[in-house]
């Protein structure tokens, strides 16, 4: 009699009900995807409303309820970095939520996915999130790897430039780890438990962060675990689309994109149709059942 020992995984989101929205446009954009899908889907939120909505009840084959108690775990994190605008939740910052993805619900690996991201290819599989270490995350590009001064830093002229800029970044091998974007995360088993959930808390009330993913990386660090970098068109995002405009993005779009990620405060399912620029009718054209 022969068992089958083969690691069983979940993908795993993390959201309220403002993201429903986002959840449904990404499952739309990778139909295909989810067609090959091994993993369950496993939605994690402190939200009752959304883990009663029948579109999340049909999706996922686990749900799990962040009570309040529970909430009130991260009251020890010391938010004195965190911008003011994001200190808009019971625990302080939503994002920090994104800690409870890294405990045990009974899976060898997690595949962690943000809900304001889209599919932006129809090669991509969950699979090809993936490494040989214990976290496989991308690499955050802000102006700073943009060489931008910020987000309006972005004259016609610099956009070629940028552009091979990314490219030449995006699947770059680092000796050195650069700041990491968790939006899309694959975490495996040695990092997957309290132990972690509680070591991360500890850090975030011993350090003040601005960012969750900076806890995470730190974390991660410290303790001796391997951390492996993701190619950037896993975690496409706006700053870099807009800094390379719509002609070049839709270059990209076709011969590399995997997933974009909408990490900009307002997202294309909040904005009036007065609000909404070109990025935004690539979520509309890509997420919208029609």
């Amino acid at each position: 009699m022969t068992h089958d020992h083969s690691p069983k995984g979940a993908i795993v989101f993390l959201l309220d009900s403002s993201f429903l929205d986002g959840l449904k446009g990404f499952i739309k954009s990778a139909s295909l995807a989810m067609s090959h899908k091994t993993e369950d889907i496993l939605i994690i939120s402190d939200d009752e409303r959304l883990l009663d909505d029948p579109f999340v009840k049909e999706l996922a084959d686990k749900t799990i309820l962040i009570t309040p108690e529970e909430v009130e775990k991260f009251r020890v994190i010391d938010l004195s970095n965190v911008d003011g605008k994001h200190l808009n939740h019971e625990s302080g910052s939503y994002w920090f939520l994104k800690f409870c993805m890294f405990r045990d619900y009974g899976y060898d690996y997690h595949i962690c996915i943000d809900a304001d991201v889209i599919c932006m290819s129809d090669d991509f599989r969950f699979s090809d999130i993936d490494g040989d270490g214990d976290l496989a995350i991308c690499r955050a590009m802000g102006p700073g790897s943009l060489k931008l001064k910020g987000w309006d830093d972005r004259p016609f002229f610099t956009r070629p430039l940028v552009s091979r800029r990314i490219k030449r970044k995006a699947d770059k091998k680092y000796k050195s780890l650069p700041p990491v974007n968790s939006g899309i995360m694959r975490i495996k088993k040695p990092l997957i438990g309290e132990d972690t959930f509680v070591g991360l808390l500890a850090l975030a009330s011993n350090v003040a962060y601005s960012l969750e993913q900076e806890v995470v990386q730190a974390y991660v660090t410290k303790a001796n675990f391997k951390i492996v970098i993701l190619p950037f068109w896993f975690n496409f995002t706006m700053l870099a689309s807009v800094a390379i405009g719509p002609r070049r993005f839709q270059k990209l779009a076709k011969e590399n994109i995997k997933i974009l990620h909408f990490n900009r405060s307002k997202k294309p399912w909040q904005r009036s149709d007065g609000e909404k620029d070109w990025l935004d009718a690539i979520w509309d054209e890509t997420a919208i059942e029609k």
